[in-house]
């Protein structure tokens, strides 16, 4: 949680509103016919400014509150008000106000940077409901290059009938249009019932570097980051105090070829993989990629193509009695362990089944997409609000079985062997390679067989093999228990 306090005395008058809309968007809104209670300057007010979730910063010049695509974040701004009446009596009241702020998950797409950089006139919608709070309500919603961008914010008003029977407000704090990184404020207006106010403040773009693993080709892909500030003002007290407010929301935009497309008629997408040779870390690496052909009424095709990060083609590892077996490169990717333990009856030796083998889920691809992690970022799929991106997850299966003789201990053999399942979220929906998962197969065995030496000896053996995109894959395990000479 980001806090930061400020104490500032405050008298009776108003409202806690937060204000959205261009400076000169709101102008010409007219005032609710209300009649506010009276003003006096003997009451105080100390609040404090909370980013509680959703969000990073603390709402400062030097530290904005910032949200990203897809998601909200929430400040609450917490108020002691406290009113000195004319009999020396104190009254004590605890308003509360909250900003949430929330752009769309899905990915912007304009015809051009000037396009992109439009800000229109914002939408607003205010309600009030209650009566001691009153509890003032404002959704505004702007459009900035087609991205909808939205503030909701209420506040609380509390009222007071003194000891000579007028009716007063108790103290408050209001929100002020202001200008990006500066602390004063213009003076405006705020009386309760009446209209919110804010400004966009700036705004810049930057080539997009693709942290998610997007990749478009035929376009250019921009990080947007649009900047708002918020002013809190004091009213009506003995010293009027200002604090900015500062904001900001990142998104990411596609600005489109230059050239004059016609309608869109149908999209379509297509999806393909890499295997990559050897190299770096990767014995063996794969990348999944989805192209997507947007055709156009006049028979045009423009493609744009989404690449995943780069992920070991498999991942795996092999055990007899806690000894690790070696990963061999030939033909296919293969591991193999050979141990020996000597006993006086080797044909007194028998496999032991231990039970369930292990998976890393036991539910069907698709499901529980919650647990794919978005790539690059360190966050998991959201169903409710989803971040574009490539999405993926370590699948393994393991195989275990265990040899015993009466005169030696059990002997533990375990096989086990991964990939990563990947998927693309893009334009609202799950671009998945579920008909491309790898698949397993397992073989147990014994043999009695007489070694070069002559040696009389019992061989048991684990064959793990695994298919996945054409490759073959196989862990071999032998524990061999030699009669002693």
């Amino acid at each position: 949680m980001k806090k930061i306090n400020f104490f500032h005395s405050m008298t009776l008058m108003g409202m806690l509103t937060a204000m959205i809309c261009m400076m000169t968007a709101c102008g010409n809104e007219e005032e609710d016919p209300i009649t506010p209670p009276a003003q006096d300057t003997t009451g105080e007010v100390t609040f404090s400014v909370d980013v509680t979730d959703g969000g990073t910063g603390a709402g400062t010049y030097n530290s904005p509150a910032t949200v990203e695509q897809g998601d909200t974040l929430n400040m609450t701004i917490s108020q002691k008000s406290t009113y000195k009446d004319t009999d020396g009596s104190i009254h004590t009241f605890e308003p509360k106000a909250t900003i949430a702020l929330h752009t769309s998950a899905d990915t912007l797409y304009a015809k051009d940077l000037k396009e992109l950089t439009t800000v229109s006139e914002p939408n607003l919608r205010t309600t009030s409901t209650g009566t001691d709070p009153v509890t003032h309500s404002t959704v505004q919603t702007f459009c900035i290059g087609g991205k909808d961008v939205t503030f909701d914010l209420a506040y609380e008003i509390f009222n007071y009938v003194n000891s000579k029977g007028v009716k007063k407000e108790m103290p408050y704090v209001k929100l002020n249009n202001a200008q990006y990184g500066k602390a004063s404020s213009s003076e405006v207006s705020t009386r309760a019932g009446q209209k919110a106010i804010a400004s966009v403040a700036g705004m810049s773009i930057r080539p997009h570097n693709a942290t998610r693993g997007i990749v478009v080709t035929e376009n250019t892909a921009y990080d947007v980051n649009v900047k708002f500030n918020l002013d809190v003002e004091s009213v009506n007290t003995s010293s009027t105090q200002k604090q900015n407010l500062a904001f900001e929301v990142n998104f990411l935009a596609i600005v489109e070829s230059s050239r004059e497309l016609p309608d869109l008629v149908d999209v379509q997408y297509r999806k393909d993989f890499i295997i990559e040779e050897p190299h770096h870390n990767f014995p063996l690496a794969t990348r999944y990629v989805v192209y997507r052909d947007r055709i156009y009424s006049n028979g045009e095709t423009v493609t744009d193509t989404f690449t995943s990060g780069l992920c070991a083609a498999m991942e795996g590892d092999c055990t007899i009695d806690d000894k690790y077996g070696t990963l061999i490169y030939g033909d296919y990717m293969q591991m193999i362990k050979v141990d020996t333990v000597a006993v006086t009856n080797p044909e007194a030796t028998e496999f032991v089944d231990l039970g369930k083998h292990g998976e890393s889920e036991d539910f069907p691809f698709g499901e529980k997409l919650e647990t794919y992690e978005l790539m690059g970022e360190g966050e998991y799929f959201n169903p409710e609000s989803p971040k574009e991106g490539w999405y993926f997850r370590d699948v393994f299966k393991a195989y275990q079985k265990g040899t015993s003789n009466p005169e030696t201990y059990r002997r533990d053999l375990s096989s086990m062997m991964s990939f990563y399942d990947r998927f693309l979220y893009i334009d609202g929906q799950i671009i998945n390679f579920w008909d491309k998962v790898m698949t397993h197969n397992v073989e147990y065995s014994s043999e009695s067989k007489t070694l070069e030496d002559g040696t009389p000896a019992k061989v048991f053996t684990l064959k793990h093999t695994a298919q996945y995109l054409g490759m073959d894959f196989s862990i071999t395990l032998h524990d061999v228990y030699v009669q002693k000479k």
